[in-house]
């Protein structure tokens, strides 16, 4: 997602505004409703059963049997307060929302209060965070549109500086889920700043508003914060204390301007000299433990400041000469390599829990799936990705009008519905106000005639709105407003 690209206009389709989705103001107070009602019938089932047995007459094995009873309609009890009591309570911090400290500048986007315990820490507590937290999701979801869905799953990129009218119908009218930014849509952090509290003030959910910020050849926050070091660079200081500090230093900055995803830091395995990869510079070393630890710490710091990173680019670019912007790329290797060289830096991430976001691209990877590239190879992004090592967050694809997927001469159709079927989650990018609307509707007829189901829809709008709301974005119903 590096270069930007300006895809050829496609027909317009007719243009409509879709309906708003429902209020979920009372959905804390029907959640406590329900858990005493149910807990009422329990309470009268137990006491008829003990008034069968015996009552307080009764002794040995039925008394204990009555006590036990008891017992468990009293915990029932205390977790049917508390289920309803943590979901509406009003400053508890989003699902593994990092703790840290808010920018002194910029917009005010929601950060962890102080002194607000991550319930996650709490043991149960954050399982049940959790569960409340994915209900509220689910109802959230039952409420929208299809339309207002499958826009969730769009991600744009545009020209300009400001939002314009073409811009606005693509948030409010096709709902888009997020937009990638470049260093032609703001000249200044108080442009970038006024970009972005523009974008998310039409938007009815909040965007993912993302930028790629590698260092070094990839510098998107150059023209606000000057040059940052490249990964190679930070690599070889090889100081992982050194990187999280850069990493939080972006993090801060991007936060501070409206910034909420990094499309970094790059987890490719270096295999091939900088002089036969157009991924010079852009690789924290040559093997799997030096790029985990590298990557790690920079996301470490990233996510500390509240900003969202994506490891890419799956399933690896680090023996790649071809560039895929121009070229169609292949990923030859061995499984055994790619297992525990390409993959290994993927696997040690996802097990600590704090990966929100992969980048997919348009690689072959003929030990797995010889007949077409990731983005739209279920055996590879479904069968690797979310099957073999477990990542259950949100995919997102590289850019969909690089060459090294339109060399296949896949219409745009066979790109949307194929990634999906794939298991991306966002679609990147819909550049142009003609492609969005043709995308929208793609998914929209693929649903509707059986092509893609509605519970596959579902499943990816959940792992952004969740995404989403971990990160604040999204707010739960406080106790007064249900």
């Amino acid at each position: 997602m590096d270069t930007p690209r300006d895809p050829s206009a496609i027909d317009a389709m007719p243009t409509q505004r879709l309906p708003a989705s429902a209020s979920l103001r009372r959905h804390a107070s029907r959640i406590a409703h329900v858990s005493r009602r149910a807990l009422r019938v329990t309470h009268r089932t137990l006491v008829a059963l003990i008034e069968r047995m015996g009552g307080g007459n009764a002794t040995g094995s039925r008394a204990w049997l009555i006590r036990g009873m008891f017992a468990l309609n009293a915990l029932l009890l205390v977790m049917a307060a508390l289920v309803p009591a943590v979901y509406g309570l009003s400053k508890i911090a989003p699902l593994g929302r990092p703790s840290g400290q808010q920018s002194a500048t910029g917009p005010q986007q929601s950060a962890t209060p102080s002194g607000t315990p991550d319930p996650h820490t709490l043991g149960w507590t954050g399982t049940l965070h959790d569960a409340v937290a994915t209900a509220y999701i689910n109802d959230l979801i039952a409420r929208m549109s299809l339309d207002e869905e499958v826009g969730q799953m769009l991600v744009t990129d545009f020209i300009g500086t400001d939002v314009t009218p073409e811009l606005a119908a693509k948030i409010q009218q096709y709902h888009i889920g997020g937009a990638i930014l470049y260093n032609r849509n703001y000249y200044s952090a108080d442009s970038l700043h006024t970009l972005t509290t523009h974008m998310q003030a039409d938007a009815k959910i909040p965007l993912f508003i993302a930028v790629d910020q590698e260092g070094g050849t990839v510098d998107r926050m150059s023209i606000i914060d000057g040059s940052r070091p490249s990964a190679e660079w930070l690599g070889n200081h090889n100081d992982p204390a050194y990187v999280r500090q850069v990493g939080a230093a972006d993090g801060q900055s991007m936060y501070s301007l409206g910034v909420n995803v990094n499309l970094a830091p790059v987890v490719d395995v270096q295999n091939v000299p900088d002089s036969q990869t157009y991924m010079a510079w852009r690789m924290f070393g040559w093997t799997p433990d030096k790029v985990t630890t590298m990557a790690g710490a920079y996301l470490d710091g990233l996510q500390s400041q509240h900003v969202i990173g994506t490891l890419k680019h799956f399933p690896g670019l680090g023996s790649i000469g071809g560039d895929p912007h121009d070229f169609r790329v292949t990923l030859n290797r061995s499984l055994g390599d790619l297992d525990h060289i390409d993959w290994a830096p993927y696997r040690a991430l996802l097990s600590t829990g704090n990966v929100g976001m992969i980048m997919t691209t348009h690689v072959v990877v003929p030990a797995v799936d010889p007949s077409r590239p990731t983005t739209v190879s279920n055996p590879v992004t479904t069968g690797i990705l979310r099957d073999k090592l477990g990542f259950q967050g949100v995919i997102i694809t590289d850019d969909i009008y690089m060459n090294s997927l339109m060399s296949w001469s896949y219409s745009l159709a066979d790109r949307v519905i194929g990634a999906v079927q794939a298991g991306d989650d966002l679609i990147a990018s819909v550049f142009t106000m003609d492609a969005t609307i043709r995308a929208a509707q793609i998914l929209h007829n693929a649903v509707t005639n059986g092509t893609i189901s509605k519970a596959r829809i579902d499943d990816s709008v959940r792992r952004i709105l969740l995404l989403k709301l971990q990160y604040g974005m999204l707010k739960m119903p406080t106790a007064a407003q249900g």
